[in-house]
């Protein structure tokens, strides 16, 4: 590889001038990573699949609760340059450790608000509010990092599937919130039990972090692009323009920021969707499950396509032409009853290929701009589409009817509830999100082209 090789720990083989080593400590990094995100994306998402219950038990409307996984889209659009920049100045241990805490504080407060210790409702959601907020405040430290660990720690064959790996454990904390919160939650009044679990392992999280992540680097880089990227740097404005005017980078960034949105925006609202068509919260937390696995599955494979056969650009073209048609499926089966096994389906393919290649096109966002600094790219690739998806969340809302007749008797959302909550019609807003997510593709597929240049670093 280059002018040196890649060793095993405790190991040297001089290059013409470069020795490069994968330490066995990658892995502790990978596995730290990946169950800070799992937590810190399960505290985001896990009112969702239970988003009627949640809003009874503050006595809250359900926007009001939609805040508690849309402030995970708000904050980080508000810190991400104070992230990025704590990245390039201090390194990825001191990212880490400040992203562990915040969570551990997030997930305390919100423990706390529901304790007993605090009587009045809308002062419970207040603080439980006020603790989500350091929580997402903590994901700007922890989402965005899945490149940098990949390229600080893992060596060339071994990057893009520590990438991949990364990238999606966020993911996998959403898929399991979206389950384990109605099993934690059959009735409004055990909500509190929900954010004890959440807590506990928060403070999982932290102690693993305390002991696993106790540097930035390895003593020895794992390749040639990792040494050559630190070296080649300009300062960290520069690095940000750079990557703001690559125009390859931009187009790959609105096409992955608007997938991005799409699934954190059905994420958050695929409950209070399917509920109006009859299908329970369970069922509705196993279908945002399904498209998170199938996403899982999805970008393992395309990892070893893409390894493989080195046709990154064709695969990620193929994956969101066809990830996009199977999404528009998925959508029109969210409005029709009694459709659960089209509806899984549906949500496999959209899951396979547009979460799939989600870990790829973060790849190719460091592609695209490298030397940048990792964090930069991804960082805005995560924030674009968590500003989208929170405007896409919130479209949806506000665009919603009143139920049809025809579904008055279908809906189960407001079943056993003591508020005056009302389901509704989402219809419109979604076929609008089909549009929208055909238009872009249709001018993505043509038009992206890109060279490699880390890979051509060497």
């Amino acid at each position: 590889m280059g002018d040196g090789r890649v060793v095993a720990e405790g190991q040297g083989v001089e290059g013409e001038g470069a020795t490069y080593r994968a330490y066995r400590r990658r892995f502790a990094m990978a596995v730290t990573v990946m169950l800070l995100n799992v937590c810190n994306a399960g505290l985001c998402f896990n009112l969702a699949s239970v988003a009627y219950k949640a809003a009874d038990y503050f006595e809250a409307t359900l926007p009001q609760i939609n805040w508690f996984s849309e402030v995970y889209l708000v904050v980080p659009f508000m810190f991400f340059l104070v992230s990025t920049f704590t990245f390039n100045k201090f390194g990825v241990k001191a990212g880490i450790h400040l992203g562990s805490a915040l969570n551990c504080v997030g997930a305390l407060t919100r423990a706390l608000a529901t304790s007993g210790l605090i009587n009045k409702a809308s002062t419970q959601y207040a603080v439980s509010l006020t603790g989500q907020v350091a929580a997402a405040i903590g994901s700007t430290y922890l989402a965005f990092i899945s490149t940098k660990v990949a390229q600080n720690w893992f060596p060339d064959e071994e990057r893009m599937m520590a990438t991949t790996a990364v990238t999606f454990s966020p993911a996998l904390g959403i898929s399991v919130a979206q389950v384990v919160s109605p099993l934690l939650v059959p009735e409004t009044q055990q909500l509190p039990t929900l954010n004890y679990a959440y807590a506990g392992l928060a403070v999982l999280c932290e102690l693993v972090a305390v002991v696993c992540v106790t540097r930035s680097r390895p003593p020895t880089p794992p390749s040639r692009s990792a040494e050559q990227g630190e070296a080649k740097r300009a300062p960290f404005l520069q690095q940000l323009k750079d990557t703001l005017t690559c125009l390859p980078f931009l187009g790959m960034l609105l096409m992955t920021a608007i997938i991005v949105a799409t699934f954190l925006s059905f994420s958050t609202l695929t409950q209070q969707i399917l509920c109006s068509m009859g299908y329970s919260d369970l069922f509705s937390g196993a279908t945002v499950t399904t498209f998170v696995i199938a996403g899982l599955v999805g970008s393992l494979t395309i990892a070893v396509v893409a390894i493989r056969t080195k046709a990154l650009t064709p695969i990620v073209k193929f994956s969101y032409a066809f990830g996009v048609v199977c999404a528009v499926v998925m959508m029109e089966m969210y409005l029709v009853p009694d459709q659960s096994v089209l509806l899984l389906i549906a949500a496999s393919l959209f899951g396979f290929f547009c979460n799939g290649v989600f870990a790829l096109s973060l790849e190719m966002g460091v592609e695209t701009t490298y030397p940048v600094e990792e964090t930069i790219s991804a960082t805005l690739m995560y924030v674009t589409g968590q500003v989208l998806g929170v405007l896409m969340t919130n479209a949806v809302v506000y665009f919603s009817s009143d139920l049809p007749r025809s579904l008055e008797g279908v809906e189960v959302c407001t079943a056993g509830l003591t508020s005056n909550l009302e389901a509704r019609d989402y219809s419109a807003p979604i076929t609008g999100v089909m549009v929208v997510l055909s238009v872009i593709v249709i001018l993505f597929v043509p038009l992206f082209h890109t060279p490699y240049k880390r890979q051509q670093a060497g």
